[in-house]
């Protein structure tokens, strides 16, 4: 025995070094139908596998045999992992116990798979048919053991009042610095510290189980029940929260357009309709964006679903409407809901109301006097797979002043770690889902604070927050992804954006044909635009926009169309050009007042190799959502099919044409295939044949 004992003393020892790379929180709410990968799932005899559905994890034993050691189902998440930790479990006996035991807490575990230290929440059950029972072997406990201390005080427990077969919040708190290593809490009330019982220096591990053992004190040992038919032994657990060190909750100091940022990734207490957050935020009056992060899930017959509702500054938005969050709708996922709004200047409250345990993740409150949302996508949509894809791309205008970008989402780490969950290291950061954020190329990085990282949220949801100061005009935020992270929601918030622009641009772009460069540009909206400007320089070399002198083209203004809301198609022609040159050109939009606001500079080198009899151009928007322009220009009568296909070289929707006189000719897509049927988001090629010959292009389609 002793020289066992010096083995594990040694084992010990020697992944105390990994401890400290552990996650500081570890969780699963037990959402889809799978374990998180850092559990084992042990089962033996007759028991039935751990399951995960309607939002639970099954415990079952539905007979029981004489296997050697017991029938158990059972999780567990690896060998002696914890010194100091917090394990919370929410867990309900659904059916009154069976001969044999059931609960959940830390042990420490051996080669030789014995519990032989061990804190936990217990029953016991048996039955009088039994020759040996006795009624003092029927119980349900707290209880702390070392049986390395016998046979002195190894043992201490509590009886325990709580009624199983309820939902009960389960907390053990070890703490080796303390005098009670040992605290045991049911629904936040303590009730039961160690007093003489010590494991300091040994670390435990997490389990929840199921068996057919039957322990007695007199003698010390176990009966080993079989049993089958009747009602099935069922232990049900809503998640569990395993802590290593204080509660990962934290706020951001407000400052420019934050006014209130919590993160208190949180999960509810089980109680129904309950304040469960309550804050207060200064509004400097005006536009506000109330932006919550959370999740919530149904039960089915387990219990009833989560719920969240929102108040703020005593608007009630309800239960169970667009701006609430309902398990039974959502079922397991997360979401952002949004509240736009305007507030008057002062002290204004938002509170949270949880029903049964949901997960709140973060609560993000936007304003400023004269701000605004530029940009909100609700897009709840999950990456295709890959690495470095470009997820979404979005230009949008601003005013000058401090833009701030709001991004939530979720990423589930390595899908194939070398050693399921015992260590972060052991988790390749190479493999796990990942998304960075650039804004006008300024790049915040894979695997930063302003990113999402998989193997650090292990699926839970996140929602960054960037502000910038920016000059007015266009600009272009997107997103990169590595594998399949899941976004909720981009929304993104300007200081001085109260009113639009006077045009929003959503495409500006030039292109060369065989006489002239054709610049090109589009209008998603424009308010008092009496027209625009458009301005050129040109060099015989590339250089940089200081050694460039820009004159404007036009002669007149070019007609806008006042204040409109649907999209406008622009084109001019610059026909005083040369092979070999670059070209850069400039538009500026002048409103009625004669207020002006200039946009991005394109550059274009025109080439001397220019195809005289056909040429295909760039789509324009790409990438695009509802439609888009092909444009292309033959030299003279031709016949002209235009088809699109599919990357795996499928064609998607084809159109003929006859054109009966050279020049340049536009067919508007609406990316849609045959039948009118509607085309996911993804790369295609659009490819134009006519009599002079074929030619293809990339588009990219986002919805």
């Amino acid at each position: 025995m002793r020289i066992l004992r010096i083995l594990f003393y040694i084992n010990i020892f020697l992944i105390s070094s990994d401890v400290l790379s552990q996650l500081p929180m570890k969780r699963d709410d037990f959402t889809g139908n799978s374990l998180k990968r850092w559990w084992r799932n042990d089962l033996e005899g007759t028991a039935t596998a751990a399951t995960v559905n309607d939002g639970v994890l099954l415990l079952e034993l539905q007979s029981a045999d004489n296997t050697i050691p017991w029938c158990n189902t059972s999780i567990w998440d690896g060998h002696n992992m914890y010194g100091d930790v917090t394990v919370t479990m929410r867990i309900r006996a659904f059916t009154p116990a069976r001969p044999g035991s059931r609960g959940g807490g830390l042990w420490y575990t051996t080669a030789l798979n014995q519990a032989t230290r061990q804190a936990w929440f217990m029953e016991v059950g048996d039955d009088p048919s039994y020759p040996d029972y006795s009624p003092e072997d029927v119980w349900w406990r707290a209880s702390v053991a070392n049986m390395f201390l016998m046979p002195n005080t190894w043992l201490e427990e509590t009886d325990l009042s709580e009624d199983i077969l309820q939902w009960h919040n389960y907390k053990i708190v070890r703490d080796q610095s303390a005098e009670n290593e040992f605290i045991f809490y049911i629904d936040g009330n303590q009730v039961f510290q160690s007093e003489v019982v010590t494991m300091i220096g040994e670390h435990l591990s997490v389990q929840i189980w199921n068996d057919n053992l039957v322990y007695h004190t007199d003698p010390l040992g176990y009966y080993r029940r079989v049993w089958s038919g009747g009602t099935p032994d069922q232990l049900i657990v809503d998640y569990v929260e395993v802590l290593t060190e204080a509660h990962p909750d934290s706020s951001v100091l407000p400052s420019g357009n934050i006014l209130l940022k919590e993160i208190p990734t949180e999960i509810g207490d089980g109680r129904t309709n309950y304040l469960w957050k309550n804050y207060l935020f200064n509004s400097p009056g005006g536009n506000c964006a109330v932006l919550v992060t959370a999740r919530a899930e149904q039960y089915g017959s387990y219990g009833e679903d989560d719920d969240i509702k929102i108040i703020l500054n005593g608007q009630d938005y309800g239960w169970d409407t667009p701006q609430s969050f309902n398990g039974a709708a959502l079922d397991g996922l997360s979401r952002t809901v949004l509240i736009n709004t305007n507030l008057a200047s002062g002290t204004r409250n938002l509170q949270i109301l949880g029903d049964q345990t949901p997960l709140l993740y973060d609560v993000t409150v936007l304003g400023a006097a004269n701000g605004g949302i530029i940009l909100d996508d609700p897009i709840d949509s999950e990456a295709s797979g890959g690495n470095n894809q470009l997820f979404r791309s979005y230009n949008f205008l601003s005013h000058a002043g401090e833009i701030t970008i709001f991004v939530s989402g979720s990423a589930d780490e390595d899908p194939t770690p070398t050693s399921y969950g015992r260590y972060e290291s052991y988790f390749n950061d190479d493999e796990d889902d990942d998304l960075r954020i650039v804004l006008d190329g300024n790049n915040y990085g894979w695997q930063t604070s302003n990113s999402l990282w998989g193997n650090r949220l292990y699926g839970e949801s996140k929602a960054i927050v960037i502000s910038e100061n920016l000059t007015q005009g266009s600009h272009t935020l997107q997103l990169y992804t590595n594998g399949t992270p899941r976004v909720h929601r981009i929304l993104i918030y300007g200081e001085n954006d109260d009113q639009p622009l006077p045009v929003t641009l959503s495409s500006f772009m030039v292109s060369q044909n065989i006489h002239s460069n054709v610049i090109k540009w589009e209008t998603e909206s424009e308010i008092n635009n009496a027209g625009f400007n458009l301005y050129k320089a040109k060099n015989n070399k590339d250089t940089t926009l200081e050694n460039l002198s820009f004159f404007k083209l036009n002669q007149e203004l070019i007609p806008g169309f006042g204040n409109s809301n649907v999209r406008h198609y622009y084109q001019f022609e610059d026909q005083d050009v040369e092979s070999g040159l670059f070209y850069w050109y400039q538009l500026e939009d002048v409103d009625f007042n004669g207020i002006s606001q200039k946009h991005e500079i394109l550059r274009i080198y025109r080439n001397i190799e220019v195809i005289e009899d056909f040429l295909l151009y760039q789509n324009y928007p790409n990438p695009f959502n509802n439609y888009t322009t092909i444009e292309f220009g033959v030299s003279s009568p031709s016949q002209v099919r235009i088809s699109v296909f599919n990357v795996s070289g499928q064609v998607v929707s084809s159109t003929d044409l006859f054109v009966r006189s050279s020049g340049n000719y536009k067919y508007i897509w609406d990316g849609k295939g045959f039948n009118g049927i509607e085309l996911p988001s993804g790369v295609y090629f659009y490819q134009v044949l006519t009599d002079f010959g074929t030619q293809t292009k990339k588009l990219l389609l986002l919805k």
